[in-house]
């Protein structure tokens, strides 16, 4: 199990999600701006060296974020959190991926060198999923990026847009553009920051299952790449390749939204872990 778990990170810091890098080459095929196409020129040449070497895509080998959707009645094995804290540690160390953890984070910021612990999600499924391990690393040039905010509650999905979007484009800038930018809308203040980041997990191109969230999507999306930021913010019409979207319920006098951004590098990794729970 240890060893899979390592698998999966060194295969999320080294090889782009496949529809990452699609959409990677679509945008260069449609990016007009000279100074545009050599940025994205650069990255999929980037990403095409670090599948090839084994090397990280980026330097900033980042946090780790790990969510495990765990179905009703199924239990996890003993010992599951000092495996995953092992499992990270043996595959930074290993692999010289770069360690940015700190503790305590005022004061003596102490970086042990493991890249630990990993910040561990579980996620009630129905009991007919399967149970389900996502590793998620991170960099802080987008994570620092990223936003929540309380909005007033009678807002219009037309005023949301304004509201959210110069606050993407402001940040975009210093994410390492295109981003990708996920979205929480509602559930409670430390909901949405959650509900943002999964939104990160879907795969680009796949709008949400509501029609009304799907057109917030395109038209954020849109409104993003009107700026003109362009791919490494030197100018272009490519500063976004999706926007995802995911909702909860929330109160009646509430608007809680987060924002996760996240550069071209967006890196994960997931298996079907069901035959490990009890």
């Amino acid at each position: 199990m240890r060893d899979i778990v390592k698998q999966m990170l060194v295969e999320a810091n080294t090889v782009l999600r496949d529809d990452v890098y699609a959409f990677l080459r679509q945008a260069l095929a449609r990016e007009e701006s000279p100074h545009g196409k050599e940025c994205l020129e650069v990255l999929v040449r980037n990403a095409d060296l670090a599948r090839a070497n084994r090397t990280p895509i980026c330097q900033d080998t980042g946090l780790v974020s790990v969510f495990l959707e765990l179905p009703e009645g199924k239990r996890l094995p003993k010992g599951f959190l000092e495996l995953l804290e092992e499992a990270v540690a043996e595959a930074y160390v290993d692999n010289g991926f770069r360690a940015s953890t700190v503790f305590p984070p005022l004061g003596n910021r102490r970086n042990r060198g493991t890249n630990t612990p990993p910040f561990v999600t579980i996620l009630p499924v129905e009991a007919t999923r399967p149970a389900r391990l996502t590793v998620m690393p991170k960099g802080a040039g987008s994570e620092n990026a990223s936003l929540i905010v309380n909005l007033r509650p009678s807002l219009s999905p037309e005023e949301f847009v304004d509201a959210i979007v110069p606050e993407i484009v402001a940040r975009a800038v210093r994410s390492c553009p295109p981003v990708v930018v996920g979205i929480g809308i509602g559930g409670t203040f430390d909901k949405a920051p959650l509900l943002a980041k999964r939104a990160l997990l879907r795969r680009l191109g796949e709008h949400s299952r509501d029609p009304n969230v799907a057109r917030l999507e395109r038209q954020m999306l849109e409104r993003i790449n009107e700026s003109g930021i362009g791919p490494c913010a030197l100018g272009g019409s490519v500063t976004c390749l999706w926007v995802s979207i995911e909702m909860a319920a929330t109160h009646i006098a509430s608007l809680p939204v987060a924002v996760s951004m996240s550069c071209h590098a967006l890196r994960s990794a997931t298996v079907d872990v069901t035959a490990w729970c009890e």
